[in-house]
């Protein structure tokens, strides 16, 4: 098989494409030939060595999270899954593994693809889409009827927030650049807010969740911005929101941060509102694997809209 390797940190030029043995499923794993995985901003981060204080001295060999494709072995122990089933799913971002055309993973980190997607379209979504989830719903507590501010609307965490809130029948305010209003607005947001000119955090005690998904904005300047019980979720660790789980029941506007983990359950979550035409994937660009240097250099420039994926079939 292929896969795009990382031997060391550095620029995006370390990445090379290389023939490796096809990994053997153990019992409790299924093996997926992969058509599609996306990159993500996580990615470029730990190929350049930011993020060395979780990876070590050396990076994950293979990078990628999420990805989709056909299984073609099942371990002895999988119950749930048969050869030639489409599955969407994701991995440890930190640990890696999804840009390779044969991947093995566990029941936890896969779920069925949606019916309605491609594996183009659905290697795009699950990393993003997780985040937004997990940080609206596990770490704010969003529910029907509630009112959430998305910053940084038009990336590709945003773009699943927006859709998810609006699923959940909640009020959605986004915060983008004036040229991604008209697509924030077709996601279904209610109000957008372009920071450029507008200063986003001047409603008072306006939001039960403020999803900070770009992570710019300090907890003591959001915290007037929300209601009581509400909470400032970012998708970057600070101090205040490492603090947040012992704060929590000491004050009523809380700091949290978000740090996505594979859940089956929550990508069955996903899966139903995909069908239902509730939530859709936003495609940047997609690259063949020899220009994976390309889309890494893309993504960290910023300003992409929606994501970038890689066609590994």
């Amino acid at each position: 098989m292929k896969a795009i390797v990382c031997k060391k940190y550095g620029g995006a030029a370390v990445l090379q494409v290389e023939e490796l043995a096809p990994p053997v499923p153990k019992p409790d794993q299924v093996l997926v030939r992969v058509k599609a995985a996306s990159v993500n901003p996580v990615d470029w981060k730990i190929r350049s060595g930011s993020l060395i204080i979780k990876t070590g001295l050396q990076p994950p060999r293979i990078l990628g999270s999420d990805f989709a494709g056909e299984i073609t072995a099942v371990g002895s122990q999988v119950n749930d899954y048969r050869v030639g089933d489409a599955v969407w799913g994701k991995f440890d971002s930190f640990k890696g593994g999804s840009y390779a055309q044969e991947v093995v993973a566990r029941a936890e980190n896969i779920g069925p693809k949606p019916s309605n997607l491609d594996f183009q379209q659905a290697a795009s979504m699950p990393n993003v889409a997780l985040t937004a989830l997990q940080a609206m719903i596990h770490k704010g507590h969003l529910q029907a009827g509630q009112a959430v501010l998305v910053n940084g609307a038009s990336g590709g965490v945003g773009l699943m927030a927006v859709q998810i809130a609006k699923a959940l029948d909640c009020h959605v305010t986004a915060v983008c650049s004036q040229k991604n209003q008209a697509l924030v607005h077709s996601m279904g947001a209610d109000g957008v807010l372009d920071y450029q000119i507008e200063d986003i955090l001047a409603q008072h005690n306006a939001y039960d969740v403020f999803f900070d998904c770009v992570a710019n904005q300090a907890y003591f300047k959001v915290r007037k911005t929300l209601k009581n019980g509400g909470v400032h979720v970012k998708t970057t660790p600070d101090l205040m929101s490492l603090l947040g789980q012992v704060l929590r029941p000491l004050i009523s506007k809380v700091p949290d941060h978000i740090m996505v983990k594979p859940r089956h359950a929550d990508l069955e979550q996903l899966r139903t509102w995909v069908e239902a035409g509730q939530l859709k994937p936003v495609i940047a660009e997609v690259f063949p694997m020899a220009a994976v240097a390309a889309a890494h250099d893309l993504s960290q420039a910023g300003r992409v809209v929606g994501k970038l994926v890689l066609d590994l079939a």
